[in-house]
Order: C-alpha cells, then structure tokens, then sequence
C-alpha cells in the first residue's frame, strides 16, 4: 500500500496512478519472466517499457516457425509484416522473428508444432497462411487484452 502525504487532490490521484503502474508493470515482468521460462524464449512476449521519456504501451513479439521447403512462410512473413506496419510505432513496437524448425526437433516437441508456417502472437497461435484480417486482430488483441478476452 503506498503512503500518501497532504496534496492538492490531483497530485494523490497521481501518486496513486503511478504505484498502481510500478505495480502493473512488475506484475506483467513476473508474468513474463514464467512464460519465458516455459516457451524458452529469451526475451518478453510483451512488455510495457519507457523510452527516451515517452511509454511505449505494449511491445509484441511475433515469431513465425518456418521450414526450408515451405511455400506459404514467406508469404506469411511477408504478410505478418504489412500487419505489424499498421500499428503506430511511436506507441508500440511489432518485432516480427522467422524461426527455422528443419533441424529443431527438440523446438518443434517443446512448442508442439505441427505444421509450418506457425506462428505464435502473444498467446495466440496460428497454424497455416491466416488472412491479413486475422494476424491484425490477432496483434490488436495482444496489445490491447494480454492476458486473453
């Protein structure tokens, strides 16, 4: 609980907004830190982070599983792409990851991919070519609702 010493009303409101958004953002770094731990990945799926001053609100990390004989990866790729080019990237950051699987058998196992493209958006996932549509709601929803509807 945090301490509130004698302000205007306006500035116990914002101390009050700032502890409930430390709090938020260690949750979120917890949450983070297991999800890490379970997917094997080495940095957040998504992050509030600050930069130069100004919030990022969200920061999401798409990764695409892919294999060398593949028709639709690079079709996906491409796509997930244009999806990412449509969110501000002053508010918030799509950093878009292709991930080779051919000689992963311990990934493929580990992630239970059973067919490529796969591609995972927060804790979604998509196996196949999805629509434009679809990979864009997918980011939206990731962004907006992080822990699922």
């Amino acid at each position: 609980m945090s301490q509130v010493t004698r302000h205007a009303s306006g500035d116990v409101r914002r101390y009050q907004y700032q502890e409930d958004l430390k709090s938020s953002v260690a949750k979120n770094k917890r949450e983070n830190s297991m999800m890490m731990q379970e997917s094997g990945f080495s940095e957040p799926v998504i992050s509030v982070t600050e930069v130069g001053g100004k919030s990022k609100i969200r920061q999401i990390k798409v990764t695409v599983y892919t294999s060398k004989g593949c028709i639709f990866c690079k079709e996906a790729i491409e796509m997930l792409r244009e999806a990412a080019g449509h969110f501000s990237r002053e508010q918030l950051g799509v950093e878009v990851i292709e991930s080779r699987v051919d000689d992963k058998p311990e990934l493929v196992e580990s992630l239970d991919i059973v067919a490529v493209p796969t591609i995972l958006v927060g804790k979604s996932r998509v196996i196949g070519l999805p629509r434009l549509e679809e990979l864009e709601s997918l980011i939206h929803e990731a962004m907006f609702f992080p822990t699922g509807l």
